[in-house]
Formats: structure tokens, sequence, C-alpha cells
């Protein structure tokens, strides 16, 4: 009788990357093998810089964090927005109209060039767009202080004079052989502002440009274009040329603190395209390992919206109190303490609220904070500022129903015109506001 063979046990492996939704769970398949690997998920702390993109450790649920990253050498996983029909350029787009430092942007996004690439096509269109507007912003900052200028070394065939020192080997070969006396090969030193980190930001600029076209049919395009073009005005006596061996060198000034935001930035640019303008066209089918804090962004797309309506009298942004806390907002006149959450759940019912009223209530007691209401007395009102719900959440449990109205942005009156008040606590509103949607336009 012939020996039964059986057949051998299939050893799991999974796609990669790994792709799941913000918020999203593993397949049980793709969590179990996950666990295998011992990889050592933790909680984001306050303000830290999420490892494995925020998944939570418990659940292996992603949390907040959109982006790629290595699980290990061989493993990735991807986590993409939940919903495609939000418009993340123009909630990049809302930063610039924002009085926001440049180091504020490095808060809510992180670029790892220098890790291995990720192939997926999911971020094409969110990634270069991000970079392009906080690069925008750096720059600007650059511009209104004034392009650093410094002493570079030039070296040229003058006619009829000399200028520094007399290069005799190069003037032998390239005049005395020639017999042109009337021409001296000179090399000098001028105070321009062509310097290396100058033609590093220019070379950016133009890649920028170049890339826009790609999403031209897009409402912000005109809006980025125009920046731009502003901006490369400024740029009009320096050069684009610049070496890699160039760029490795340029070092930034401690008199230019400024520039230091500025060229890590122009060289993640220039990385991304491979330094070439004709990369700006291709389409891009992997991506740096990288992070973006939806939260956060939400969080600036809502300053921008205040900004809008109520000014920045009125508005106050990320007001600290004691112990490195801060609030996100407070609203000078209507003496209103304001906090946005990311979370449209809220939108169905007052599940989970508990913890965010308790850290707000803190904030509306911290006497750092009240000072900056000019409050001393006066409780004064707390508003939770969230967007609104696009789906039921499976994990969606009973609570009491408690809708609210969803705005596009905020009335001309008092903002808790719109809000709705949060039942059993006392001058507790919450407020959904939607988050920019695309439009029927493709962006190619």
């Amino acid at each position: 009788m012939d020996e039964l063979i059986l057949p051998q046990s299939i050893e799991y492996k999974p796609l990669n990357p790994i792709t799941l939704k913000e918020h999203g769970s593993f397949c049980s398949n793709d969590e179990e093998y996950i666990r295998s690997l011992g990889v050592a998920f933790c909680y984001t702390p306050y303000e830290g810089t999420p490892k494995y993109l925020g998944i939570c450790p418990h659940k292996l649920r992603a949390s907040y964090y959109i982006g790629a990253e290595w699980l290990n050498d061989e493993q990735s996983i991807v986590v993409t927005p939940k919903d495609n029909r939000y418009d993340y350029i123009e909630m990049f787009m809302s930063a610039l109209n924002c009085d926001l430092s440049s180091e504020y942007f490095s808060k809510f996004y992180s670029v790892n060039f220098n890790g291995k690439p990720i192939k997926t096509t999911a971020f094409s269109n969110l990634l270069t767009p991000l970079l392009i507007v906080h690069f925008i912003r750096v720059v600007k900052e650059i511009v209104q202080r004034g392009l650093k200028s410094d002493y570079v070394i030039k070296e040229e065939n003058l006619q009829s004079k000399v200028k520094g020192k007399i290069k005799v080997t190069q003037n032998i070969k390239y005049n005395n052989i020639n017999k042109r006396n009337d021409r001296v090969y000179c090399q000098y030193q001028e105070h321009t502002i062509d310097t290396a980190e100058n033609r590093v930001l220019k070379r950016a600029l133009i890649l920028s440009k170049e890339y826009l076209v790609m999403i031209k049919d897009h409402k912000s395009y005109t809006k980025l274009s125009g920046r731009l073009n502003n901006l490369l005005a400024s740029f009009v006596n320096v050069s684009d040329k610049v070496e890699l061996v160039e760029l490795k060198k340029v070092k930034v000034n401690k008199i230019y603190k400024n520039y230091t935001e500025a060229l890590r930035v122009a060289k993640m640019i220039l990385k991304r395209f491979n330094y070439s303008i004709s990369e700006t066209h291709t389409t891009i089918e992997s991506t740096p390992p990288f992070w973006i804090d939806m939260s956060r962004l939400y969080e600036v797309y809502v300053y921008s919206k205040l900004l809008d309506v109520y000014g920045s009298d009125q508005i106050k942004f990320q007001v600290k109190g004691y112990r490195g806390s801060a609030v996100d907002f407070v609203k000078i006149d209507e003496r209103i303490i304001i906090d946005t959450k990311y979370k449209p759940r809220y939108n169905d019912g007052n599940r989970g609220i508990l913890d965010d009223v308790r850290q707000i209530s803190a904030y509306a007691r911290d006497q750092k904070i009240l000072d900056s209401l000019g409050s001393e007395d006066v409780i004064p009102k707390c508003l939770i500022i969230y967007p609104e719900k696009v789906e039921v959440e499976e994990d969606w449990e009973y609570s009491e129903i408690d809708t609210c109205t969803q705005v596009e942005g905020f009335s001309k009156g008092l903002i808790l015109d719109d809000a709705k008040i949060i039942r059993g606590f006392k001058e507790f509103y919450k407020l959904s506001i939607k988050l920019p949607a695309v439009s029927s336009v493709t962006i190619k």
C-alpha cells in the first residue's frame, strides 16, 4: 500500500504592503500574521512621533494617522484616508491662510526620505501637495526677511581688467595660447544672493511649479501657482543649477536659522522628484515612509475657518496653560474655550464624550488660559468642534441621540448660534464642521 502523503501546511503570507483604512482593523489573517512578527506597537504621547502609524497595541486598529511605514525589513503597512471624497489639498491649503509658524507643520506630518520606499500609489496625489504647501510657507518667511547673501568664489575670463587674483594656468590655457592679450582669467570673491542655499530653494520652487500642472484642474491651482510665481520673482538673480555634491555640502549659518526648515523641505521635494523636472510629470508608484496626523490637520482647517469669520483679534490659537497643556482655541469676545476633536461619531450621539469633557473642563479652570480670556469669576463656555460623520462605525453603541447642525463654516453671528447643547453638562456645546469635498473633476 502506498504511503499517504499529507499536504504541508501553507504559511500565510499577506500582501505587501498590508493596507487598511483610517480607524480600520486588520483582517483576522493579517492580524495573526502581524502579531507573529512581535512588533512593539505603543500609544503615541501628546505631540509625540507615532511609531508604526500609531496602530493601537491591543486591538491592532488604525488611529488618526494615515501614511506608510515598515513593520520590519520585509513587511510594510499603509493606512489610507477613511473617505476619498475629502479634498485634502484644500485642507493643506488652509494652512497658508493661518498665521502658523513653519515649524508647526512638522507637528502634523513627517516624511523619511532616507527610509526604503514602499510600493504603493495610494498617496500619489496627497504627499507632494503637502510638501509644496509647507515649502511655500517657509520660503515666504525667508523672502519677507530678505534672502541670505554671502561671499562666493567666482572664476571669470575678464576683458581689459584684473579682479582678485590671476589664475596663471587657466590664463595660459585660455588666453596666452590663443593670443588673447586683452583677456585675463581671474578668481575673485563676490557678495551676492546667488548662494548654494538660495539655488537649492529656487530649484525646489521650480520643481514645485512644474508639478502643479498635474493638478491644474483643482480649485487651488491658481492660488498655489500665483504664490510660487511671487516667490520666484525674489530669486530672479539666483541660478537654479544645483549639483548633488554641492547639495550635500549646503550648511546653515546660525544667523539665518529660518533657512534650516526651508532647506530641509526643499531637499525632500528634490528627492521626491529625483532632482529632475521631467520626473514631476510621471506617476509616482512608491512613497517614502511618512505619516500625517489627521486630527491636527483638521485642527488647522478649523483654525482657517475661524479666522475667516472672526479674525485674529478674537481667535487665539494654541493658548498655553500650566504644565505644558494647551487648548486649541479661545474666542475672546464670547469667552469660549474651543477644542477640536477628530471624532465624526459625535454627530450620532455623545458616546465616549466624557473624557473630552473632562479634558476641556480642566482648560476652563487653568488660570493661564483664563487670563487669555480676561475671565476671572465667570465660568467660560466650552465648545467641541468635530467633522461630520460619513458612515456609521462598526463598533457604534447605543447612546442618547443628540444630533448637531452640520455647517460648511461659521456664521457671522455668535459661534454658539449653530451649536447644540451637550446635555448633562453646564455650558458645554458641540458643533460639526464639514470637511471640504473633492469636486467632480479628477486630479490626474
